[in-house]
Formats: structure tokens, C-alpha cells, sequence
């Protein structure tokens, strides 16, 4: 009897042990043990929603879609936490642009977009023919009439460019790329009036950038403003923008850099072979090498001056495309997840957070992050956001 009751009592503190280490380890709650954040001196940590959620799209434009379960349905939050919309049934979100969102369900062939809703969660426009509902911007949707022919409504719904393209792509920057034959064919830019500005002549077209957009007429490579004239004739055999006024170019075989006179730039050492400098915020991730064997990544500023190299920070990335200006997700040679901020100051994340998974960093310091799971593998279904509050003047 004696010894049945002692295997009693160990089975039951045996239990009582398995409850608790689950309670912390797993993530039922806001108060799950996952508050210990390691110490540094620039930000505070702190949840603004804890890693509870299945699926969460990342804050953009102040506004963020997540749900708790597995096809249940979302909740709108803002960026304080508060709820602005629960209950919505959507298979899924793109993030915010221009004020709207696109939902979107799943069908047997694939996805299907249903409309848009604004900051406040609600619908503004249904499209049952959407015709690449995600190509919109500066208040006009891109769409198809029923003989395939495309045009753009407003976000009321009504047709204000009618529909007379092939092909179309969405406004920036005040204009868009058209084409009355096929984007295979040649293609021209108009405003947001429906006005011609150039004609369609252009054998490639890139968006508006900075006031100026780069195009190609034949083999070779030239850049226009916004009224339709060159600022460089097409003469290049090589065109890439570098800083927000400077150019790499290739002409006739022979290398340099040009300002947006076309001045050329003796002095001017930069390069950055791995793709075309975007800059967000005042800061563009680039990459140092001359060559395309072995990125050595770099953050800098709009006058070319190099803010951080990640290989001095022993730091590495997991994916070219979440650098937001201010905050940059790398991991550590530990496989540590970590942020640079804009300065080249590490902050390092809680080890829980997985490494693997793209963190982003958008939208007032707002991380998006993902669980590690118990079991140290990829945990779906737990993500949440991490907020960095900057310490005194910082």
C-alpha cells in the first residue's frame, strides 16, 4: 500500500511538472515566460502581440491582418494593439497600398481576388472580374472589360481611363506602363488622365523612380522624365541607377558613372552588380562586390556613404527583400535572429524567435516574428509582433 501511494505522489508530481514546463513552453497566453529579452542599449522590447496567432500579414500603412486558428476568421489591428475590425472571412490579404487592401479565397484553381477594404476594415469594392486586382496605385485599379481590353476605375468603382490596352501595368509615380499590342510588343507611359505621354515605342519600360524612368529602344538603354523627354538619349549599353542621382552606364564598351546631367563622375567608386539600388527612407542595401561570386552587402546612404557592412557585423541575410530603411532582419553567426537599425546598432531578438523564418520590419519599428517550436524545428502557426521602443535619444 505504502509503495502504491509513493508511486502515487511521483506520477503526480511527474504530472503536475509536465503541465507547467508546457504551459511555459507552449504559447497559450500573453504570459508564457517569452519576456526575458536580451539586453541592449538602444531599444526596449516589448509584445504588441505575443506569437499566438496561425497567420499574420506584417503591418504596412498602420494596419495589420492576422487570425488565431487555422481558416478562421481575421481581426484588423492597429498599430497600439487595438482591435479595428474582427469576424472578417477571407482566405487570405495582400498588405496595405494607397489606403486598400486586396482579400482574396482559394478555389480549385488557385487564388481568387474579391475586393478591397480600407483602413478601417471595411469593403469598398467588390470585383467579380477583377483583372488583376493587385495592380493598383495613386487611386486607380487596373481592369478588364469582358473582351479582354483593359482600362482603370477609381476606388469607387467607375471607369475613368476606358478600357483600350492589352496590357497594363499599375500607376506609380503618377504614370504607367501601356501597351495597345502586348507587353511583348513595344509599350509608352500615360498619366492618370488617360493622356499619351510618350508614345509606345519603348522595347522595355520601367516604372517611374525618383522622377525618371529607365527605357530600352532596341538593344540599348536610355532615361526620360515625366513630361516624355530624355534626360539620357538611348545610348547605352548599360543603364542602372546607383544613387538617387547617379548612374552606372556602359556606352560603347567603356564603363562610368554620370550625375542626371550626364556629367561624368571620375571619383565615384560605387558599385553594385547584384541588382539595382532601391532606397527606402533614405537608405538602400547594396551590394560591394564587383563581381557576382560572393555578395559582400552593405547598407548606404543617399550620398553613397556607407552606413554598416554586414560582414563587419558578422551578420548575414536570410532574404534580399525585407530591408525597409530603418530596420534590417539578419541572423548572427549563431543563427541568432537579430536587427540592424539604420544606424548599424545590433539588436538581438529572443533565441524562441526562429532564425529560418523572414522576419519583417515595417511600419514604426513593428516586427513580424515567428516561434521556434518545442521540439527546436519550425513552428508553424505561431507568429506575432515584436515592438522596439528607442531608449532616451536614440
Amino acid at each position: 500500500m505504502k509503495n502504491r501511494l509513493i508511486k502515487y505522489i511521483a506520477a503526480s508530481i511527474f504530472c503536475l511538472a509536465a503541465v507547467l514546463a508546457f504551459s511555459y513552453l507552449n504559447i497559450g497566453n500573453a504570459n508564457i515566460g517569452f519576456d526575458d529579452f536580451p539586453e541592449n542599449d538602444y531599444y526596449d522590447l516589448e509584445w504588441l502581440l505575443p506569437p499566438v496567432n496561425y497567420e499574420a500579414r506584417y503591418f504596412s500603412e498602420g494596419r495589420a491582418w492576422v487570425r488565431e486558428k487555422e481558416g478562421g476568421p481575421w481581426t484588423l489591428y492597429d498599430e497600439d494593439g487595438n482591435v479595428i475590425k474582427s469576424g472578417f472571412e477571407a482566405d487570405g490579404f495582400f498588405e496595405y497600398k494607397d489606403g486598400l487592401a486586396v482579400f482574396w479565397e482559394r478555389t480549385e484553381f488557385g487564388r481568387r481576388l474579391h475586393g478591397f477594404v480600407d483602413l478601417s476594415g471595411n469593403i469598398v469594392l467588390h470585383l467579380a472580374d477583377y483583372g488583376g486586382a493587385v495592380f493598383y496605385g495613386d487611386g486607380r485599379i487596373r481592369k478588364k472589360d469582358t473582351n479582354g481590353l483593359v482600362g482603370y476605375i477609381n476606388y469607387e468603382g467607375d471607369w475613368v481611363i476606358p478600357p483600350q490596352f492589352r496590357s497594363a501595368l499599375s500607376f506609380q509615380d503618377g504614370m504607367a506602363i501601356v501597351s495597345r499590342e502586348s507587353m511583348s510588343e513595344k509599350r509608352g507611359y500615360i498619366d492618370k488622365e488617360g493622356n499619351a505621354v510618350t508614345d509606345e515605342i519603348f522595347d522595355e519600360a520601367l516604372p517611374f523612380n525618383h522622377g525618371a524612368a529607365r527605357v530600352k529602344i532596341g538593344s540599348l538603354y536610355g532615361l526620360i522624365n515625366k513630361t516624355g523627354n530624355y534626360i539620357f538619349e538611348p545610348v547605352y549599353e548599360r543603364l542602372a541607377r546607383r544613387l538617387p542621382n547617379v548612374f552606372h552606364v556602359i556606352r560603347d564598351g567603356k564603363e562610368s558613372f554620370i550625375d542626371r546631367q550626364g556629367n561624368v563622375l571620375p571619383d565615384f567608386a560605387f558599385k553594385s552588380y547584384y541588382f539595382e539600388t532601391h532606397f527606402r527612407n533614405g537608405r538602400a542595401l547594396v551590394n560591394l562586390n564587383e563581381t557576382s561570386e560572393r555578395a559582400v552587402l552593405a547598407v548606404i546612404d543617399e550620398s553613397g556613404n556607407i552606413v554598416f557592412r554586414l560582414d563587419d557585423l558578422k551578420m548575414r541575410l536570410r532574404s534580399m527583400n525585407v530591408f525597409n530603411g530603418d530596420n534590417l532582419p539578419v541572423v548572427n553567426e549563431n543563427n541568432q535572429s537579430c536587427i540592424i537599425d539604420r544606424e548599424g546598432r545590433v539588436i538581438e531578438l529572443p533565441e524562441f524567435i526562429d532564425g529560418r523564418y523572414v522576419l519583417r520590419a515595417l511600419d514604426n519599428n513593428i516586427i513580424l516574428v515567428q516561434k521556434i517550436g518545442n521540439d527546436g524545428n519550425f513552428a508553424p502557426g505561431y507568429q506575432g509582433f515584436l515592438r522596439l521602443i528607442p531608449k532616451g535619444g536614440n
